[in-house]
Parts: structure tokens; sequence; C-alpha cells
């Protein structure tokens, strides 16, 4: 009867216990976990490729890029700053005492207009890399991270970078940012500081704990940031992993609690953000010219010509009321030119041509009214404009009117006005209208083409 009793007030002893435990993490993990959400194909478009981790690829948004190599390593930008780069990823699995180079994993890079994601294949696990770049991020904020992961057995994952915080060619870039560790109820974010209080970013991945960390009374040398996160598939396989990033540029958002705020606000936001983004691009390709050939293949690299110039309207900054058309993006490696991201006249004033054959009239007239307000006294058309032009006297700097094919080319992309009529609706006079009302600006640049003809 003894021996009953105190079986029957253990058991219940220990179910009272394991409730306690379950309710306290429960209540003390304030971390925001993102619940997997459909992701695979929100666009109908995709090109699937074996990953080649020589070869590049660029995930680019209005305010900020991805750019890496297809191992999945990849810098991060939110314009005008680069704010870490090289992120790679290590794997240990319980009871497995290899360690396993992630980024020697990748196996399947897949493209769609609103994301890439890049598959890490292991025998023990497979994890999955999505970037994009919201169409409408909230301010500081221009491209985000998730992962999917998949295990056999738990598995820690530590994710390294290396911190930046670099602002893009020729802008002045102070020395390099001194990591600090914020805590939170779940977790934490690296704080990255610079020697003026002015600018600041933070850098989050919920539920992960920090990596190396060394003290500042430790001899000098240079450690990656480092995120690890402990994962095990009877707990967290309904979940997602986000990777944060947001930026300031003024001293009031450039402390750790208005960075908090921030991130926490994307955390949450997250898969509505994702969701837009798509939204966007099911929108463009049913709004834009599409051709249906016998050839399915040449039908959507069609489409991905349209998509890929739609993808380089890049908001000017800080100030974000214009949008242009820039070149083209590549990996900075140590240096602060991300391939040619910033904005150029010739380039973008041939890609007109292309603009005007799907019909985005809206962009052409937007970028002939950025490189109007951008000439010169006497009518020149911008040759380049850098995102940190205004940073710096670049007018007074060779690169600005370095070239003078984009001022005739501009009068005459401004005398030609897209129209959806048929053309035998139009009168002579209404195919002549300018696309631009801006004729002080139009009639300097015919006359500089007219003394240098």
């Amino acid at each position: 009867m003894n021996t009953v009793f105190l079986g029957v007030a253990l058991l219940l002893f220990s179910n009272f216990m394991t409730v306690q435990w379950a309710t306290g993490q429960a209540e003390g993990d304030q971390s925001p976990i993102v619940v997997k959400f459909p992701f695979e194909n929100s666009v109908p478009l995709k090109i699937v490729r074996e990953a080649i981790p020589s070869r590049p690829f660029t995930v680019v948004g209005p305010r900020g890029a991805i750019l890496g190599q297809q191992d999945g390593s990849f810098e991060a930008w939110i314009f005008p700053w680069k704010i870490f780069s090289n992120l790679r990823i290590r794997a240990e699995m319980q009871n497995y005492p290899v360690p396993i180079d992630v980024n020697e994993q990748a196996a399947i890079i897949e493209v769609q207009p609103d994301h890439t994601t890049i598959t890490f294949s292991h025998a023990n696990f497979t994890v999955r890399e999505v970037l994009f770049a919201p169409r409408n991020p909230p301010d500081g904020a221009g491209v985000l991270a998730f992962f999917e992961v998949e295990a056999v057995r738990p598995v820690t994952l530590t994710f390294q970078f290396t911190p930046e915080m670099k602002r893009m060619w020729p802008a002045l870039s102070d020395d390099r940012p001194s990591p600090e560790w914020v805590k939170s109820p779940g977790g934490g974010f690296y704080m990255l500081h610079l020697n003026f209080p002015d600018h600041a970013a933070g850098v989050e991945m919920p539920g992960a704990e920090p990596g190396i960390l060394a003290p500042y009374q430790e001899r000098p040398k240079t450690y990656p940031l480092e995120f690890v996160l402990h994962f095990d598939p009877a707990r967290d396989s309904n979940k997602l992993f986000p990777l944060l990033v947001t930026v300031s540029d003024t001293l009031t958002d450039s402390n750790s609690g208005a960075l908090a705020g921030r991130l926490a606000a994307l955390g949450s936001s997250l898969q509505s953000l994702y969701e837009e983004t798509g939204a966007y691009y099911r929108k463009f390709l049913t709004e834009r010219l599409s051709i249906e050939t016998p050839d399915k293949e040449f039908d959507d690299a069609f489409a991905w010509a349209e998509v890929s110039i739609d993808q380089l309207k890049v908001e000017t900054t800080p100030s974000h009321r214009e949008t242009a058309l820039v070149a083209g993006f590549y990996s900075s490696g140590d240096s602060a030119r991300p391939g040619f991201g910033w904005y150029f006249g010739r380039d973008s004033l041939w890609s007109l041509y292309a603009v005007n054959s799907y019909g985005d009239f809206q962009l052409a007239r937007d970028q002939l009214e950025f490189l109007l307000r951008r000439q010169s006294p006497e009518g020149q058309i911008i040759h380049e404009w850098a995102q940190t032009a205004d940073l710096v006297d670049w007018k007074s700097l060779s690169y600005p009117f370095a070239s003078s094919d984009a001022t005739p080319r501009h009068i005459r992309k401004s005398t030609w006005r897209p129209w959806i009529n048929k053309p035998a609706q139009l009168s002579r006079t209404s195919r002549r209208q300018p696309a631009t009302p801006n004729w002080p600006g139009m009639r300097r640049s015919a006359q500089r083409t007219s003394r240098n003809s």
C-alpha cells in the first residue's frame, strides 16, 4: 500500500515538474518564432540548377542587395552600407564527431524573381538558405534571409560572418566596426558600432547564441562574428530561422533600444514582406509584355530579361525620393565597390528601349527626369552617379561627365512618348509629344549637342 502511494506521489510530482519546466520555457523564451509558411513556389518563373561554387548569384531590391557565390556564402548591403561579408555555415551533429563545412554541401540553387534558395544536402541534414530583397521594406531594412533545417538528430549550426559597415564607393568609411552583443530575453543581437555615434547596424538571428566575443583586454586579433543555433528536430521542425539586418544613419536611431525595436518589427513582418514581394512579381509578370512561342525556354528568357531590368531599380539614399536604374552588381570582395551598383546615363538610356517595349512607361519617365536633375549647367547628361555622390564633392571628380554620348541619347528618348494606342489612332503631333515636361533641361542638352556636333 505504501509502495503504491509512493509511486503515485512520485508520478504526480514528475508530471508537475514537467508541466512547470515546459511553462517556464514558454514564458522565458521571448525570441520571435517564425512558423513555417509556404515559400517555394511563390512566382511562376523559376531557374533550377546544380550549384557551382565558383559562380556568383545576386538578390537585389530597391534598398539592398545580397551578393554571393553559389556555395551559399554572401555579403549583405543595405544601401549605401555594406553591413557584413563572407557569411558561412558550420554544422556539428550530436554523436557525430566530425565538424561539417555546410557550404561545401551546396547542391541546388533555385532562382525565382522574388527570392533565391540554395539547398545544402548532407546525409544527416538538409539546410535551405532563402534570400530576398523586400520591395517595400521599412526604414533601415533592405534584405532578409531565413533558413529551413531538416535533420535526423540534433545539430548545432554556427553562422560566421565578417562585420564591415563600409559605405559604398567613393564615400569615406570609418574604421572597422566594434561589435557588441546586446542581450534580450530570447537571445540577443549584434550591434555594430562605429567611432561616430550616428551610424550603427543590428544583426540578429532569433534564438541563437553569440560565438566568439573577445574581451577588450585581449590582444588585437580579428575574429568572425558567430550565431550559434541549436536545432532539435523534435522541437524545431516546424520553424524557420530568420537572419534580420537593419542600419541607422541618425543619432536618434543608432542605439541598442531603437535597433532592437527595428529588428523585432522585421521579425514579426518577415512573412508579410516575403508575400508582398512575391505578389509584386506575380503582378509584374501579368501586366508586362509576354510572348508565347513553341519554345518555352525562349519565352521564359524573355520574361527573365524584363525581371532583370526591373530588379535594377534602386532608390536614392538617404531620402528614397527617387528611383533609377543602376548598371549591375557583383560581390565586392575587400572593397566597397559592388560591381557597378550605381547610376549610369548611357547604360540606362539604352535600357529604356527595352523598358518601353514591355510597357513600364513610368520607369522611363523616372529615369529621364533623374538624369535631367543631375545634368551640368551646360546641358551635359551624366555618365555616372554614385549612390554616395551626395556625401562627396562628386561633380569635382572626373567620373560624372567622363563621356558625352548620353546627352544626344537622352534627347532622342525625351522627345519620343510611348503609346499604347494603335499608330493609326495617333496624330503626327501626338507622336512627338515629349515623355518629360522638363523643357529647359532638354533645351540645354540640345544646345550642347548642337555646339559639339
